[in-house]
């Protein structure tokens, strides 16, 4: 998917892509929310419940491409 980048102050409806005006700053908060991710330490396992729904967003996009 997209890059997004939103200003939720300015757009809680997350309406306009903020990312192509603003790449260095997206890319910037990307590096900062690694490092803060990393400083977290260990972590518990995830506990994911998948099911066949949850990718139904792969067939959209699949979709989606083949129509352009």
């Amino acid at each position: 998917h997209d890059t997004l980048l939103f200003n939720l102050k300015d757009d809680p409806g997350e309406k306009n892509n903020l990312y192509k005006i603003n790449t260095p700053k997206a890319l910037q908060l990307f590096i900062e929310m690694k490092e803060s991710y990393k400083n977290l330490g260990e972590l518990p396992p995830h506990l994911l419940v998948r099911k066949d729904e949850d990718n139904s967003h792969y067939e959209y996009l699949k979709n989606k491409n083949k129509s352009k």
